[in-house]
């Protein structure tokens, strides 16, 4: 049996956060190199889901759908850092020379890392998943009939989400067999009896302009109205409505999609390269699925909350610390090292997570706080355990103790 507790505390620090010297060495050439691009060109995702991730890969290694689910040396094994979904506008770097690879800024998003605390804000996506706002069948002032790109500007986030739909459930991709992700957006055309009219670029017809009828039940519209609270509750109620479909959603690192619920078996670790890869018997490449910050980073967005952090460490150095069980709301973030929970529910004691494989789960779930810390039953112990820097044991699926936490916050998730 896998010593679970063990391997996460020795690969928490280090998911996501490292990359190796070679990789590096490879994203620094490709920077290096001539782009292709003109600055501040654009380009659509036209597929359902597209990762991103984290720098270039040599030719030899080039193959954008082997990203396995997850592993325990992620930085080692899985490059995923993030992922796009179809309709989503990104803002150009670069082109690497063989053409198959485009450096992207992420669409309003940020990282840090233990070694650095300067944001890095970009990514790289396989081409064949993007389509150039200047090769648009149509006249290019039809881009104005696609979401806009968002950015990291706050203030500007509303206008970004007006005139939109996103839709909270998985919805049917006319023609092609597979479904639009929960999360992707829309520009409105009009609204119509039980839907709206929105523009896509259909694959039908060589991703020419086309429109889209969506029944109302698969869509989210901003409004503006609601307070900061509302937006807190309507975030939590996104994140169950995906728990309380039928299935699993898959963790999946670096990811933030969901088309369908997984009914596959997990096939428990391999051993490969060094590292413990996990896999599900997914037909879809890539794979659907969120991970812990993908999670939040998502259901923020779609409530129209400001989270541009995708990772925990991120989260850790922007987010206001929370030392009292007063101020603790619906949303806020529990914090540990490599890992993000949502507070859920305050009156019932109950957090959100995409937990990883490591400790049974590998799933999204909602579950008590004395199913994930020892001796905790109430947010009144967490932060009184907290404040009095007593260390917190971890369980994993099976109520077993694996992971010994020195180092625990709660976040506050708005200003």
């Amino acid at each position: 049996m896998i010593n679970e507790g063990n391997a996460l505390a020795k690969h928490t620090l280090r998911l996501f956060l490292l990359i190796p010297t070679t990789f590096l060495a490879l994203h620094n050439a490709f920077a290096q190199s001539k782009n292709k691009i003109a600055p501040a060109q654009y380009a659509i995702c036209c597929v359902p889901i597209a990762d991103v991730l984290g720098g270039p890969v040599s030719a030899e290694q080039f193959d954008w759908y082997e990203q396995p689910i997850c592993a325990d040396n992620i930085c080692g094994a899985c490059k995923r850092i993030d992922q796009l979904l179809f309709n989503e506008m990104v803002e150009v770097v670069g082109v690497c020379d063989d053409g198959k690879q485009v450096h992207i800024k992420l669409p309003g998003k940020m990282y840090e890392t233990h070694q650095a605390r300067t944001p890095r804000t970009d990514g790289w996506v396989a081409r064949k998943n993007l389509l150039f706002v200047r090769d648009l069948k149509a006249d290019r002032s039809d881009a104005k009939h696609l979401p806009p790109p968002l950015t990291l500007d706050k203030q500007d986030r509303a206008h970004q989400l007006q005139h939109t739909i996103t839709l909270k459930e998985p919805c049917p991709m006319p023609g092609t067999g597979t479904y639009f992700s929960v999360g992707t957006r829309f520009v409105i055309k009009q609204q119509i009896k039980n839907g709206y009219e929105v523009w896509w670029l259909n694959p039908n017809k060589e991703n020419t302009l086309d429109v889209l009828r969506i029944p109302t039940h698969y869509c989210l519209t901003y409004n503006a109205s609601l307070t900061t609270d509302q937006r807190r509750h309507l975030m939590i109620d996104l994140a169950r409505n995906m728990i309380q479909r039928s299935g699993e959603v898959a963790y999946v690192w670096g990811g933030c999609s969901m088309i369908a619920p997984c009914y596959d078996k997990i096939e428990y670790p391999i051993k490969k390269t060094g590292n413990l890869i996990f896999d599900r018997a997914q037909d879809s490449l890539p794979r659907n699925g969120i991970d812990c910050s993908g999670l939040i980073c998502r259901t923020a967005l779609m409530a129209g909350i400001y989270m541009p952090y995708k990772n925990s460490i991120t989260m850790a150095r922007n987010l206001r610390e929370i030392h009292r069980v007063q101020d603790i709301k619906v949303g806020d973030v529990i914090w540990i090292p490599g890992h993000v929970m949502l507070v859920s529910s305050l009156e019932k004691n109950l957090l959100i997570e995409a937990r990883h494989y490591l400790h049974g789960y590998g799933r999204v779930h909602e579950i008590p706080l004395a199913e994930e810390f020892a001796g905790i039953k109430t947010y009144a112990d967490l932060i009184q355990a907290i404040n009095q820097k007593k260390p917190i044991m971890r369980k994993d699926r099976h109520g077993n103790h694996v992971q010994k936490l020195h180092d625990i916050k709660i976040l506050s998730l708005t200003a």
